[in-house]
């Protein structure tokens, strides 16, 4: 689960996905025996969004054509 702090105001459908794929591909890359993984975003006010990395692009098949797509093991911002 990620709990975003008191004050964050309210996220887009986009930005919680984003978020939520973030953490299941990053589980997944800790643990790639699981599969699929399971992201629940827990906004303030109580709002939840679950989200599965079964959801989640992996750049195969994705307009962009980057998104999901391996970066050579370097994260945004780090």
């Amino acid at each position: 689960m990620v709990q975003l702090p008191k004050g964050t105001g309210s996220l887009s459908e986009t930005a919680v996905d984003q978020l939520a794929c973030t953490v299941a591909v990053a589980r997944l890359r800790q643990d790639p025996a699981l599969g699929s993984a399971q992201v629940t975003v827990e906004q303030p006010g109580g709002r939840l969004a679950g989200r599965s990395s079964d959801d989640c692009p992996t750049g195969a098949d994705d307009s962009t054509g980057d998104i999901g797509k391996s970066t050579g093991g370097h994260t945004a911002g780090g």
